[in-house]
């Protein structure tokens, strides 16, 4: 194959306020493609433009922009577009729209990575010449030197630590943003079911030390004031307490990183309390439940687990637990089981996450066990809407419950042992218990029930009335909602008392002293008042 002079590299992003504009996964091609002397640019779309509309289409704005750049891409010897759950469709439908151009089309990004070799897209008449599967920079530098036979449509190399470069050494990225993105090492060991990257099982390589010791140089001459480190997992291999002791001395910057709870050691512990006020910890939990572990590929050591928040909160050290929601398998009750669990072990900051679906991966395979429908987002990113253990409705609740975490107050007002026990989940407020403590319930109840509608509102969701009327008609009506459990009570439009749905809404508080609020969808006609739930 002939050499190439000239490549563009054409992604879709989300812009992140104060991080520089390039992303660092473009920045880090970039790098290694200037320091093998060869001319690259890069083209970002902005995704927000292309975000679907309330009515569910894609704005207008997408084909214009996408016509005004074609004749700038056609005078570069190779495009590389990256392929992305977001970006796949846009890509494309620009690929098509460059039918005469003379050069070469490349193709990379997880979705290419996980796509089986048998069905490239020549079937749905879109011309690419090649596709590359796993990270881009050695497979790009050797295909624009002509080093790969003219018909190899499928470029498969292994991560190499001599084409990984810094982008901050190469001049390609600079430090004059307030935050920056940095990496130490490349790819993840533990290839977890519901991770992409881990899913593609591509295997960790830490960089070379002189390129992270002049990186943290070139830190140390900025005024940054956050390193978000985009290591799958920050705390594993040999040299991460020296690094980050580097980082802490040579910069004033607070860092976040990615840890794993059962890789945690005592000393990285105590390194981490002398240095709390600049380090920021995250950790992914995802369930604490088995069978819900098994479906998504991660098993965890739910002892160790313990421990480890236990020492993260003695020592006083900044974190947060991820978790997913939308499991096959997976209920309401044990979503709030999750939640309750890192609640008690007395994590204050949890993230949800609904469970997307790898390509290729064994998830994707037993969609059809698991009986998954899939909801795009506003980005057209698919999430799972329903499956054998919950409907859409119900992961509409849990929607609502993820949006509630980082807004709810606890109630310590109330003693545990007037609390009726449920099955499942934990505790259910019942008549005695509201009547006994209504006016120090009120407000906080209102505002459970004003969160829940917010979200709902957001979505655009009919069968509720505005937040207004929700907030002062709760407030006002505490008698009523004593004549039967919270629990049982129809949420009804109070201004005209026009029934809006006949869903019955459940008010759990959790051993934690926190409130969920979601709806049993089951006909109100059906309940007995006085029974639970």
């Amino acid at each position: 194959m002939k050499k190439f002079n000239s490549i563009i590299l054409v992604t879709y992003d989300q812009h992140r306020r104060d991080y520089p504009y390039t992303s660092y996964s473009v920045a880090s091609i970039l790098a290694t493609l200037k320091h093998y002397d060869i001319s690259a640019s890069h083209y970002s779309f902005d995704i927000n433009k292309f975000a679907k509309t309330a009515e569910g289409n894609t704005p207008f704005e997408f084909i214009e922009e996408t016509d005004s750049i074609i004749n700038y891409l056609k005078k570069f010897d190779c495009i590389a577009l990256g392929i992305t759950r977001w970006s796949e469709p846009f890509a494309y439908m620009l690929i098509k729209r460059l039918e005469d151009y003379k050069g070469k089309i490349v193709v990379g990004g997880y979705e290419i990575t996980s796509m089986d070799k048998r069905n490239d897209l020549s079937i749905y008449n879109i011309r690419i010449d090649h596709y590359i599967k796993g990270y881009a920079e050695k497979a790009l530098v050797k295909l624009m030197k002509g080093e790969y036979e003219e018909d190899a449509r499928w470029i498969d190399e292994e991560l190499d630590i001599d084409y990984l470069f810094s982008p901050y050494d190469k001049g390609i990225l600079n430090t004059t943003s307030r935050k920056i993105y940095w990496e130490t090492k490349r790819g993840c060991e533990f290839g977890c079911g519901f991770c992409e990257w881990g899913n593609a099982m591509i295997g960790r390589l830490e960089l070379k030390k002189e390129f992270i010791k002049r990186d943290i140089e070139i830190f140390s001459k900025s005024n940054i004031e956050e390193i978000n480190i985009l290591d799958a997992t920050f705390n594993v291999g040999n040299e991460y307490i020296c690094i980050l002791d580097d980082l802490l001395k040579k910069t004033t910057a607070k860092i976040t990183f990615q840890a794993r709870f059962e890789t945690l050691k005592p000393k990285f512990l105590h390194f981490c309390s002398m240095h709390k006020d600049r380090l920021h910890l995250e950790f992914g939990l995802q369930t604490i439940h088995k069978n819900e572990m098994m479906v998504i590929g991660r098993i965890n050591n739910i002892n160790k687990i313990q421990e480890s928040l236990r020492q993260l909160n003695q020592l006083n050290i900044d974190y947060e637990v991820s978790i997913i929601y939308a499991i096959p398998g997976q209920t309401i009750s044990s979503f709030i089981d999750t939640i309750e669990f890192l609640r008690r072990e007395g994590c204050q900051n949890i993230k949800a996450y609904p469970l997307q679906v790898p390509r290729n991966s064994e998830l994707e395979r037993k969609k059809i066990e698991y009986k998954l429908t899939f909801n795009e987002d506003k980005f057209h990113v698919a999430s799972v809407d329903s499956s054998s253990s919950f409907t859409k409705e119900e992961r509409f609740e849990m929607d609502c419950i993820a949006f509630s975490l980082a807004h709810e107050e606890r109630i310590d007002i109330i003693p545990m042992i007037e609390l009726q026990k449920l099955e499942g989940s934990d505790y259910e407020f019942t008549d005695k218990i509201f009547k006994h403590n209504a006016a120090s319930l009120d407000k906080v109840l209102s505002e459970a029930f004003l969160r829940y509608h917010t979200y709902a509102n957001l979505v655009k969701k009919k069968e509720v009335a505005t937040t207004v009327n929700i907030h002062h008609a709760f407030k006002g009506i505490t008698d009523g909602f004593s004549v039967s459990p919270l629990g049982l009570k129809s949420f009804m439009d109070w201004g005209n008392t026009k029934q809006l749905t006949d869903v019955s809404y459940r008010i759990i508080i959790g051993k934690s002293g926190y409130i969920y609020v979601f709806r049993n969808f089951q006909k109100y006609q059906k309940h007995l008042v006085g029974s639970a739930g």
